[in-house]
C-alpha cells in the first residue's frame, strides 16, 4: 500500500508576511490550506514528487478570489486552483499577491 504525504512548506512568502495587518500567525494560516487540501487523484497512484508554487489573491472579506498554481501538471493545476477558491484566509491583505508551496510527496 502506498504511502502518501502531503506537505505544505512553512514558508508563506514576503509578500505574504507584509500583507499580514494583523499580525496573523503564518503557522496557523498554513495549517489552516493544509486541512483545506486534498490529493488528486492522477498522483495517489505514483511514485512521485512535485513542486507546486501557488499565487492566490484575497478580497477584503478574506475569500480567496484568484489562484494561479504554477505546474505543468494540469490535473494538479485544476485541483488546487478549484480547492483554494473553496478558501478564506481573513487575516490577509485584500488584493495582495501572496504565495506558498506545497510539496506532494507519494512513496
Amino acid at each position: 500500500m502506498k504511502n502518501l504525504l502531503l506537505v505544505l512548506t512553512i514558508c508563506l512568502s514576503v509578500n505574504t508576511i507584509k500583507a499580514t495587518e494583523t499580525g496573523a500567525d503564518k503557522n496557523k494560516l498554513v495549517k489552516k490550506i493544509q486541512t483545506a487540501l486534498s490529493t488528486p487523484e492522477s498522483v495517489k497512484h505514483k511514485n512521485k514528487s512535485e513542486k507546486i508554487t501557488v499565487y492566490f489573491c484575497v478580497n477584503a472579506e478574506g475569500k480567496v478570489i484568484e489562484v494561479n498554481a504554477k505546474t505543468s501538471n494540469k490535473d494538479i493545476k485544476q485541483h488546487l486552483e478549484k480547492e483554494f477558491l473553496t478558501l478564506t484566509l481573513q487575516d490577509l491583505k485584500p488584493c495582495v499577491t501572496n504565495t506558498i508551496d506545497i510539496n506532494y510527496v507519494i512513496y
